[in-house]
């Protein structure tokens, strides 16, 4: 066994100079050869080992060991060996002082592991003055003591007033060049001050061992240098580290350097740290993860010393830290009850999807609170998966084989969290914001399934419609391929549901989220200068170079548009116009449906026949014929309607689009209806207060010759014509499956020409009352010079007799139609032939007149 010795020996070397040495490696058991003072109550020697363990817990504890000062030294060489079983932080971390004059103003270098907040700790060396000057310092890459274990076995050595740091932060001796200072020869501590720094849960967590301290002259040089590392750094370089300063002439020539790859040569070689370290450019990309041999030809030291044919192995086998396109989250399970076939416990899986394995040491995850490091010494290669869960299902995991990686994982909320993965600077690599919605699977969503993405492309994972409950039977595929790859939830494009103006500018909605902002056009309008989407692809709103202007009808453009699943809809055109108040007689009812067929639906058309722009959103549609809860319904969509445009109001516009033909979906509106009997009711249609149209409908207003109006619409003749004439309404024609919705009617007539000097006309002489929509009834025409005319219509055959009486007496308008269905008074069908229609006048003075017409039934 080895001891602790504290020796001053004086050797004859080959320059008969002296060197002094402290050497502990604590095999001993004690601290007190050589002799250590301080805090000895708060440390121990165990195993081998120097460990911090207070049971007073009262931070910061410190040791102190002398050490002999040789003012005249040329060689001074620490070496120690730290470990700490935490990732150090800002209240967790350790400190030597290597210091020379009094406590109070000392001189001396310090170094410093770890002590800052995140994961970015390193190996910190400065030099110091007087208690205040600084002199210089330099440090290790940040994070090479940012995870847990933090260890590093590190040599520091000053050799001709160049002080250096190596560094093996596995805690071997491989060492490494950290970096180097030149400093004035004045700095020569004699003594070694060993500080930690913990909180409540670390007062046992410190250990250090083989402390070596060597003081010297500087002894000749007569050992050639070695070939201490050899690195492939990069795709085209090499990082060779020597023993010691090389000279230049052969170490800088390309020349100097084989490579056992034959179609790779170097060509350019740049020296650094004192000479200490070559780098070498090559001509070409050096073979992933392929063993391959460097010898170097020749390498000399300063003095003369040569070395030949210095040879090493070496792999390019890259690897990168966590950052944005190496890691993506690719299944997740946040509700694991009832158990289905896994361990009842929620994990999180990630996948590499690019060509570099990735160190996952610095990874974090979060879900909404503090990040957890991962913090494990764990490479995940090209392709491979890592699963993550907490401590009290590992077995559970390993017990069905599914490897697993234990952490303190963040629970996951049923339905619906914040999903972050960060590096070690705190930057997002990837985030999800997940609902129940992502599980696209009523069956699967209450749980024991995960949610697993169906890509392996991390460019959409914050896409819903790429996410799906898991279709495996065990409820999740956890460390293995998901059960849904390619097979994304969302199929369907987007479609625009809003299309909205005012002044200020225009809204366009979509069903779902668009998250590229698409290239709107205005044919006829101001320039668009702002698009801009306040809840990530929902909506956008659109700004304009000046105000848009009541009275213009604006055509805007809409690109085909994709949403976060690739899903890309065709381009659509709308017709938008500033909304302005309706007037009574703008807007009429166009057609009802009251009586739908069995599982219909009943329905209200619209038409606007004015040439203004309205906004139908708080009309009010009710059945003034009615007194129960559901006489009134408010409309609660948010729609414009343009000139000339049919709108129809349904509870459900699916069913009116299957059961009519050529139906417009984009003139559909979904709303809940007044109740509508199906004999008789009254439709109205209010905005702002005022009534627009009113409607006394009847089932006697169908015609009598069909043989039920079940599911047969009524539609208007004229928008101009009086819309509570019963002449004004038919049934919609057979040939268009008893109803026009979203279009022209079946039975839409022309305006009423102007009048002839007698009191009726026929608009036509011939009618064929066959239910095609063409010419169904005969129409009379008549116009009155005044109020209060009475007239008695009756229809006789060729032959003189009567075949129907029209009106009996009928209280007749300034103008306005009659007509005859083509039945007799049996309601049958009356014959083909010539027909004479025989009109009865009584003015209000008491006269009389008579006027006959004569039409034709065709058949």
């Amino acid at each position: 066994m080895k001891t602790a010795v504290l020796t001053l020996l004086l050797s004859l070397l080959c320059t008969c100079v002296s060197a002094q040495t402290v050497v502990d490696d604590f095999e001993d058991g004690d601290l007190l050869n050589p002799e250590w003072t301080g805090d000895l109550a708060k440390f121990v020697v165990l195993d081998g080992r120097l460990r911090l363990l207070d049971q007073s817990r009262q931070s910061p504890a410190k040791l102190v060991i002398n050490l002999p000062a040789e003012p005249a030294a040329d060689t001074l060489r620490y070496e120690f060996l730290v470990d700490m079983k935490f990732a150090p932080s800002a209240s967790n971390f350790a400190e030597i002082a290597l210091l020379d004059g009094p406590a109070d103003f000392p001189t001396g270098v310090f170094l410093r592991f770890g002590g800052i907040s995140g994961d970015q700790d390193a190996l910190n060396v400065s030099f110091v003055e007087g208690g205040d000057v600084f002199l210089g310092e330099f440090a290790s890459a940040p994070g090479t003591l940012g995870t847990e274990p933090a260890i590093v076995r590190f040599r520091l050595q000053r050799i001709l007033g160049i002080w250096s740091l190596d560094a093996d932060f596995t805690g071997g001796r491989e060492f490494a060049p950290v970096g180097q200072l030149t400093e004035p020869n004045f700095i020569t501590p004699d003594r070694l001050e060993l500080t930690c720094t913990y909180t409540s849960t670390r007062f046992d967590k410190f250990s250090f061992d083989d402390l070596n301290f060597y003081s010297s002259g500087l002894p000749d040089d007569t050992t050639a240098p070695t070939l201490t590392s050899a690195r492939a750094t990069a795709a085209r370089e090499i990082t060779l580290d020597f023993s010691e300063s090389v000279a230049s002439a052969a170490i800088s020539n390309p020349a100097n350097y084989l490579l056992s790859l034959p179609a790779i040569t170097v060509l350019e070689v740049t020296q650094e740290l004192e000479q200490r370290r070559a780098v070498l450019r090559l001509s070409g990309d050096l073979p992933l993860r392929e063993s391959f041999e460097i010898t170097v030809a020749e390498a000399s030291d300063l003095e003369g010393n040569v070395a030949t044919n210095l040879r090493a192995s070496l792999c390019y086998n890259p690897v990168s830290l966590p950052s944005p396109g190496n890691l993506i989250i690719t299944e997740f399970m946040a509700d694991p009850t009832p158990p289905l076939g896994l361990p009842d416990g929620e994990y999180l899986e990630i996948y590499n999807p690019s060509d570099l394995p990735v160190v996952l040491a610095p990874l974090r995850i979060a879900s909404g609170g503090t990040p957890v490091v991962y913090g494990f010494p764990d490479t995940l290669a090209p392709g491979a998966y890592q699963l993550l869960i907490g401590s009290a299902t590992a077995a559970d995991f390993a017990a069905l084989g599914i490897p697993a990686r234990s952490i303190s994982l963040p629970s996951l909320t049923n339905s619906g969290d914040v999903i972050t993965l960060s590096d070690a600077s705190g930057t997002i690599i990837q985030e999800i914001n997940y609902t129940i919605g992502w599980y696209n699977d009523a069956d699967r969503d209450d749980g024991g399934y995960s949610i697993e993405y169906t890509a392996l492309t991390g460019a959409d994972a914050g896409c819903s419609g790429r996410w799906r409950a898991s279709l495996d039977p065990t409820g999740g595929t956890p460390g293995r391929a998901n059960s849904v790859l390619g097979q994304p939830a969302d199929t369907e494009a987007p479609l625009v549901v809003l299309a909205d103006i005012d002044p200020d500018g225009i809204t366009i909605g979509f069903s779902e989220p668009v998250p590229e902002t698409p290239a709107f056009a205005l044919a006829n309008g101001p320039t668009i200068t702002s698009v801009t989407s306040p809840d990530g692809g929902l909506t956008y709103r659109l700004g304009f170079a000046e105000e848009l202007v009541e009275g213009v009808v604006y055509t805007l453009t809409i690109p085909g548009v994709s949403d976060c699943a690739g899903n890309l809809g065709t381009a659509v055109t709308r017709v938008l116009g500033i909304a302005q108040l309706p007037a009574p007689g703008e807007v009429v009812i166009n057609e009802i449906l009251f009586n739908p067929a069995s599982g219909g639906s009943d329905f209200v058309e619209l038409y606007n026949c004015s040439d203004k722009v309205f906004q139908i959103e708080g009309w009010v549609l009710r059945n003034d014929q009615s007194t129960s809860s559901t006489a009134s319904r408010t409309v609660t969509a948010t729609r414009l309607f343009l000139p000339g445009e049919y709108l129809v109001l349904t509870e459900d516009p699916e069913d009116v689009q299957n059961r009519f033909r050529s139906v417009n979906p984009d003139l559909l509106v979904d709303q809940t209806l007044p109740s509508l009997p199906d004999d008789e009711g009254n439709i109205s249609v209010v905005a702002g207060g005022t009534v627009l149209d009113a409607f006394d409908y009847t089932d006697d207003l169908h015609s009598p010759l069909l043989d039920t109006d079940d599911g047969v619409s009524l539609e208007r003749l004229r928008q101009k014509s009086a819309t509570q004439d019963d002449a004004n309404w038919a049934s919609a024609a057979a040939r268009e499956d008893f109803g026009t919705p979203t279009r022209p009617n079946s039975q839409a007539r022309d305006a009423l020409p102007e009048t002839t000097e007698n009191v009726f006309s026929l608009l036509s002489t011939t009618f064929s009352p066959d239910g095609d929509g063409n010419e169904d009834f005969l129409e009379l025409q008549y116009a009155t010079a005044g109020a209060g005319y009475l007239a008695r219509v009756r229809i006789f055959d060729a032959q003189g007799r009567l075949v129907k009486t029209l009106r009996r007496v009928e209280l007749l308008g300034s103008e306005g139609t009659l007509r005859w269905d083509g039945t007799d008074e049996d309601q049958l069908l009356a014959r083909a032939g010539v027909y004479v229609l025989f009109v009865e006048l009584f003015n209000p003075n008491g006269d009389t007149a008579e006027e006959k017409l004569v039409g034709v039934l065709a058949r």
